[in-house]
């Protein structure tokens, strides 16, 4: 289990020896209270063949997430089912050590939400909920340390928000408390906060905190939005303090477009959001999700999101969704190529559209390409050795380029796909 630093230059993650570590995350929300054991064996087994490293899961119960065959909660619970906070349930959080301890025996590091939206006052999760499973002040405090007593031996990440906007001052303070507490307790734990679709705001506290360790965003999953996981990472990087930046959620391939909902997320969106999200100053890694792995569904359970994401397919049909592939070689290339702390570099790209993304780094340089298009580049390109990986198609070969007036024309690909070409000289 590797221990997680920040790189000096604020650009990416780094492990105890100094190697860069690509954030190749998965979402798995609903884990601790609707998976079995012998379910989760067989889920990590799969992830860890692909080649996934992070893990994102919310400690409590997901306020989304589908029906379970388990009856188990973290806390004790009236006749009402309100909480009560001060009595967690030493069986559930047993349970979720062990679940823990399987997964960093195979190498995971586990990013844990302490607060989604509907747990904290002043969110939009909990007005729509009715504030029904807010804590009050003093409980937040006594979750957030017993939490972190209980799973700090696992070295994790922590995502101490879920899904929130930072609208209320009343939420920014729940949250600045909880980071407040799990760096009193384990210094060296990152935290960071996982932030509702579109947003890039967390108000002046938050953002100057030393306790915000790097940026995370959501691109959400409208598919008429798909430019959010570019124009994202550009808005961080303006921020004045510099720190490393995921896409901790782009979007679910399965999941029903919100915006047209005879229409769901395909593999190529995904695949796509990826890479922008890469080229664009979210380098430090990216987070894949499947439309029923990350609620844990199964066939005849109910599902408790929004009925415009339309029914879920099964944890074990979304796990082997093709799109993780598509996430695994982002993380091969990017490491076989050494492409951490690449720069946005659009200016290179004369075509008319921001769809063709462009990063550079010292003598390599790497260029998404949405659709099999030429691609015009502002740069004499004959200096490097070039290769095309056609995504999706699993294909590699040597592009065709013409140089004239110190610009180049990349040619049309083999492949009806869209295309990753990388050049190092």
């Amino acid at each position: 289990m590797p221990k997680i630093t920040i790189s000096e230059n604020k650009e990416y993650f780094v492990t105890e020896t100094g190697e860069p570590f690509f954030y190749l995350g998965d979402t798995v929300w609903s884990t601790f209270t609707n998976a079995k054991i012998s379910e989760w064996k067989e889920y990590l087994d799969y992830r860890e063949r692909q080649g996934f490293n992070v893990l994102q899961i919310n400690i409590l119960r997901q306020w989304d997430a589908s029906e379970s065959e388990l009856d188990i909660e973290p806390f004790a619970t009236d006749n009402e089912g309100k909480y009560n906070y001060h009595n967690p349930n030493e069986e559930y959080f047993a349970r979720a050590e062990k679940m823990l301890e399987m997964a960093v025996n195979r190498g995971f590091v586990p990013a844990l939400v302490v607060l989604w939206g509907n747990y904290a006052p002043g969110t939009w999760i909990a007005e729509a909920e009715d504030h029904k499973r807010v804590m009050e002040w003093e409980e937040m405090e006594f979750y957030v340390d017993y939490a972190v007593d209980r799973f700090a031996k696992f070295k994790p990440l922590y995502l101490v928000s879920g899904d929130t906007g930072f609208q209320s001052e009343e939420a920014s303070a729940y949250y600045l408390r909880a980071m407040e507490i799990i760096k009193e307790k384990t210094p060296e734990a990152l935290t960071t906060l996982h932030l509702r679709g579109r947003e890039h705001e967390v108000g002046q506290k938050l953002l100057e905190s030393e306790y915000y360790d790097f940026y995370m965003y959501q691109s959400c999953h409208f598919l008429e939005e798909l430019e959010l996981a570019y124009t994202l990472p550009q808005k961080f990087r303006e921020k004045k303090i510099k720190r490393p930046i995921i896409n901790g959620e782009p979007c679910y391939e399965g999941i029903t477009d919100l915006n047209n909902h005879q229409q769901r997320v395909r593999r190529h969106h995904t695949r796509k959001a990826i890479w922008h999200s890469l080229l664009s100053g979210a380098g430090t890694g990216v987070t894949y999700g499947a439309h029923g792995l990350w609620s844990w569904h199964k066939e005849g359970m109910d599902f408790g999101g929004d009925t415009a994401l339309d029914e879920p397919f099964s944890w074990s049909e979304a796990l082997r969704f093709d799109g993780a592939d598509d996430a695994a070689q982002a993380r091969y290339i990017f490491e076989n190529y050494d492409l951490f702390g690449c720069e946005p570099k659009q200016e290179w790209i004369l075509n008319d559209t921001d769809e063709i993304r462009a990063a550079v780094k010292d003598n390599c340089f790497a260029l998404y390409v949405p659709h099999n298009k030429i691609v015009d580049v502002d740069k004499d390109l004959s200096e490097y050795k070039m290769q095309v990986f056609e995504l999706g198609v699993d294909k590699v070969n040597i592009p065709r380029v013409k140089i004239k007036g110190g610009k180049s024309v990349i040619q049309l690909g083999n492949y009806n796909n869209d295309r990753l070409i990388v050049g190092q000289k």
